[in-house]
């Protein structure tokens, strides 16, 4: 099943051209760099649903390509800010900016991402999208760096609680895909009934998507993901199934011991064991399908076209996806 029907695969394609010449620069280092991080893939689930979203109501073409340009640059910038922080060595099958440049070029090449969607962005204003604001954007932005910094900080903890983590994820991914759905809303004046369940349903949705993601790095496979598996656990950032396990009766105390200790291979192959007993894997993917069951309910009451059942498709998508 293709990830998206062919009319948003055609918007996309704009989206695709729209990344390409926003990124011009005097400096180029920075335009090449960006260059290669686009050209790298990726689903540009967040242009996509922006640009569902926006079919709901009154479609502006330009106005929802530049959106969802500006809304892609962002989630780019947020990438490269984070292998640097977390050491990541790959990218999408590719080496990370800061593996080729270092880490200045890379948090450089961050902020140029970010300053070029600002830019885009400033284009427009509440007179050219009704209820826009910038104050979206920025309030984005912050959740967004607040929910790494807290992320950063928990680090090898071993006392995160799952409401702990529900709120990380939620300022580290949910948020971006409610504000694509919220956008998209807007931008196309949709009405408040139709952009409240858009917004509720990205918020779902990008929830659901962060516990399949951490899910991949114990059960994915490290040529489809495009980066090493169990990255999570060997920079001491704990998720979902590692959570549930630490916090089980039978099998947390051993595992706390182990994550105390210097990881090696036959360490860390004990430890993913210990978290498929106590039930770690299990409670992740029921968690996963509350959440999946939460963004159908709020597909549901959206007006029955075309369009809800493409959002529906990428719901299923997710529940298959492998990278």
């Amino acid at each position: 099943m293709e990830l998206f029907s062919a009319e948003i695969l055609q918007e996309l394609h704009k989206v695709e051209r729209g990344l390409i010449d926003s990124i011009k620069s005097k400096n180029s280092l920075l335009e090449s760099e960006s260059i290669r991080m686009i050209n790298a893939g990726g689903k540009r689930l967040r242009p996509a649903i922006l640009i569902n979203s926006a079919k709901f109501g009154q479609y502006d073409e330009q106005k929802v390509i530049d959106l969802s340009v500006a809304l892609e640059l962002l989630h780019l910038a947020t990438l490269v800010h984070d292998d640097v922080v977390d050491e990541a060595e790959v990218r999408r099958g590719d080496k990370s900016t800061h593996k080729l440049y270092g880490n200045k070029i890379a948090i450089f090449t961050g902020d140029f991402l970010v300053t070029k969607s600002v830019l885009l962005l400033s284009k427009y204003s509440h007179k050219d999208i009704k209820g826009f604001s910038p104050k979206y954007i920025a309030r984005a932005l912050k959740n967004i760096c607040e929910g790494e910094v807290e992320q950063y900080q928990s680090r090898f903890k071993i006392d995160v609680t799952i409401n702990q983590y529900l709120k990380r994820i939620k300022y580290k991914t949910a948020l971006l895909f409610t504000l694509a759905c919220q956008l998209g809303a807007e931008v196309s004046d949709c009405d408040k009934k139709t952009t409240k369940y858009l917004k509720n349903f990205g918020m779902a949705f990008g929830t659901a998507f962060q516990i399949q993601d951490d899910l991949l790095d114990f059960q994915g496979k490290k040529d489809k993901l495009g980066k090493p598996i169990f990255h999570d656990i060997k920079v001491g950032v704990y998720t979902l199934p590692v959570i549930y396990a630490i916090n089980s009766n039978e099998y947390g105390e051993s595992l706390v011991n182990l994550l105390t200790e210097s990881l090696n291979e036959e360490r860390l192959n004990h430890i993913i064991k210990i978290i498929e007993k106590s039930g770690g894997i299990d409670y992740s993917i029921k968690l996963l399908n509350e959440y999946i069951k939460r963004a159908e309910k709020w597909i549901n009451k959206l007006p029955n076209n075309e369009y809800r059942d493409s959002l529906q498709g990428i719901i299923t998508n997710l529940v298959n996806r492998e990278n």
